[in-house]
């Protein structure tokens, strides 16, 4: 059964909202799927897609489904485009997918096929990696805040909670994370984690997700080489009637 996660990251620069099939992780790379096969719908100016353009591809993403021998692995979409992506098992296949982009009159739709026997393509830019799983748990953290009436566009200190298997790791990712713009905190230590040993970090921004976004990524990829990971983030609750806002 299929398992869709979606997560919001960037395609070329703009923002975009990847969706993928994660039941597939288990599979990959598939040996007998190794020809990756993908469409790109858009407006035929190019500009914003319309609520008939969406349509139009919902129509087109149906077709792929019922007619093509391959695997639906994910798709990206953005404001004036949606990419999807399929593995299948010889190039050859590609005609029925050239067929439902041809029969296609108010979108322009291209077509692209290659050899991807390591999935590369599933794994290194749909699969969501530790940065891009953080940015689902964001949106549901602020969600969180501002149910609880906070004033999310205010600005606040940001404290983020990096922890490391060594704990020499941790001075060394401090000073890597202080030249990224972060400020410093208190070392922490949890014994019962398997990363025991921490450090908070700081930032101060707004709740805004593009912002919290940025600081999580920023601090997750200098972590990656430490073997670190971010435990978790927290802020003060600013009141949407605060003098602080």
């Amino acid at each position: 059964m299929p398992e869709w996660f979606t997560y919001e990251w960037h395609m070329e620069g703009d923002p975009a909202e990847f969706a993928v099939d994660t039941s597939y992780l288990s599979k990959a790379p598939h040996p007998n799927r190794p020809i990756l096969m993908h469409i790109r719908c858009e407006m035929q100016d190019q500009g914003p897609l319309s609520g008939k353009g969406r349509r139009h591809i919902d129509r087109i993403e149906k077709k792929c489904l019922k007619e093509l021998k391959a695997l639906y692995v994910g798709c990206i979409q953005d404001d004036s485009r949606r990419v999807m992506f399929f593995y299948t098992d010889k190039p050859d296949r590609r005609r029925a997918l050239d067929e439902i982009a041809d029969k296609e009159k108010y979108l322009y739709c291209a077509v692209g096929c290659g050899e991807d026997p390591e999935w590369s393509t599933y794994l290194d830019l749909l699969y969501p990696d530790a940065a891009k799983f953080q940015t689902e748990e964001n949106r549901k953290h602020i969600a969180l805040y501002k149910k609880n009436g906070d004033c999310i566009t205010a600005a606040r200190r940001i404290t983020l909670h990096m922890h490391f298997p060594v704990e020499s790791y941790v001075i060394n990712y401090a000073e890597e994370a202080r030249m990224a713009g972060f400020a410093i905190g208190d070392q922490e230590f949890t014994p019962e984690l398997e990363e025991p040993y921490g450090i908070a970090l700081y930032r101060i921004g707004t709740l805004e997700k593009a912002q919290v976004d940025a600081y999580t990524s920023d601090a997750i990829y200098l972590a990656e080489k430490y073997l670190g990971k971010l435990l978790y983030w927290e802020c003060p609750v600013i009141p949407k009637n605060s003098p602080l806002r």
